[in-house]
């Protein structure tokens, strides 16, 4: 058996309303794939840990949108 300790991962979003009839919103992501690890009660995963360490790093993800109300209808963009 063993335990593995998933990605850090951060997120924060902002949203913008615009006379009732216009959103604009915006995402930020980080996850950082560097900080998994891996570990047992019989075996100690050094190798494994140290090559995600190495292999792996941050990644940021920025994400945008608008959505427009047309009387009965939302167009999302």
């Amino acid at each position: 058996s063993y335990k593995i300790i998933t990605p850090a991962h951060y997120l924060g979003s902002l949203g913008f309303l615009i006379r009732h009839s216009m959103l604009l919103s915006v995402e930020a992501e980080m996850v950082d794939y560097s900080s998994i690890r891996m570990s047992g009660d019989d075996y100690s995963y050094t190798t494994e840990n140290n090559s995600i360490r190495q292999n792996y790093t941050a990644t940021y993800n920025l994400r945008g949108g608008m959505e427009y109300r047309l009387n009965n209808f939302t167009i999302r963009l």
